[in-house]
């Protein structure tokens, strides 16, 4: 049943006034918006399991603030929101649009693009980037198979892929591998005897549901309208969040202090899973009455570079998120981002 139902989202219609003279007409506007200003950083990009901004809701309160140090690397770049097209799940599809640039809402719904449409090279931000002589690496500290990874990136022109395998003796957040252990991974990567700039892109998971608090560390606790349930899980979930924080920070230390220019971007695949609060919580509640319903889609992210320092604010989509990380870096923006 589940592969009948799935053929229908193989099939994409051809858009209105799809054809090659239309498009070599908008790949000429396009051409007229790159720019290089010349910087060849090393790029490092996190996409975050699960990190959202909790205490932006309305009616809760918090022992600590979950994020302080995301929130301090942020204000010397670029921060804000950026909004994904999955609630609780399917991170594939945001880790899609930021690769590819692409939007999924011009795929059939409930499309899962790694999963039934990347069948062969496509285009992605490691394949331009590749083009610009950088090496290209992407890591996931769990199984290679999960959402295909293990063949997509390649045919998104990863030189290489490095998945739970080449972790050695890591720590586990109940199921999931510490975010810990994934930074010190982009450390040693960043390390190695290299000539050409990196370009990495690193899927977390320790903040992946069901949440686990390990011995010794000091819980966060919530105060508000909250199911018991809730308020428990959402405990959890925090805690670990303000451990990915200080983990966070300790990549950001090493490439302050690291002599070549590197930029970082971090960014939430969507909010977290497995929550009554987005049905029942006045703050979600009220939002769905009224015309947006985009904080269920809005994750945080930032940008820094070690090499500049130029705060900015904005928000903006997850497939528009590579061409202001490629513009603050100052390196070659194509017209197609």
């Amino acid at each position: 049943l589940g592969f009948t139902i799935n053929l229908s989202n193989i099939i994409i219609s051809k858009p209105i006034n799809y054809n090659e003279q239309r498009m070599s007409e908008i790949n000429d506007m396009l051409l007229e918006f790159e720019k290089d200003n010349g910087e060849r950083p090393d790029i490092i990009v996190i996409m975050s399991e699960g990190l959202a901004d909790f205490t932006k809701v309305e009616g809760l309160e918090f022992s600590q603030d979950p994020m302080p140090k995301f929130r301090e690397i942020g204000a010397k770049g670029m921060i804000g929101e950026v909004y994904v097209p999955v609630l609780g799940g399917k991170t594939a599809n945001a880790e899609f649009e930021f690769l590819t640039g692409y939007n999924i809402k011009h795929l059939p719904e409930g499309s899962v693009p790694y999963q039934q449409h990347i069948k062969n090279d496509i285009f992605s931000l490691a394949r331009l980037l590749n083009e610009e002589g950088y090496s290209s690496t992407a890591i996931h500290n769990n199984i290679g198979e999960f959402w295909n990874r293990n063949k997509v990136y390649d045919f998104m022109g990863f030189d290489r892929f490095i998945d739970i395998e080449e972790f050695e003796d890591p720590f586990f957040f109940g199921s999931w591998m510490s975010d810990k252990d994934m930074m010190d991974k982009i450390i040693e990567v960043l390390e190695e005897e290299n000539e050409d700039s990196q370009f990495i892109f690193a899927v977390t998971v320790q903040n992946h549901a069901p949440y686990y608090i390990p011995a010794g560390l000091d819980e966060i606790y919530v105060e508000g309208e909250l199911s018991d349930e809730d308020r428990e899980m959402l405990q959890r979930y925090l805690t670990g969040v303000k451990v990915s924080d200080d983990d966070l920070y300790y990549l950001y230390e090493y490439l302050k202090d690291r002599e070549k220019p590197a930029i970082i971007c971090v960014f939430g695949d969507h909010l977290p899973g497995g929550f009554e609060m987005y049905r029942t919580h006045p703050y979600y509640v009220n939002m769905k009455a009224g015309t947006s319903r985009k904080d269920l889609f809005a994750t945080p992210y930032l940008i820094w570079a070690n090499y500049k320092e130029e705060p900015k604010v904005m928000d903006l989509g997850a497939n528009a998120l590579p061409g202001a990380l490629l513009d603050y870096a100052d390196t070659k923006v194509d017209g197609f981002f």
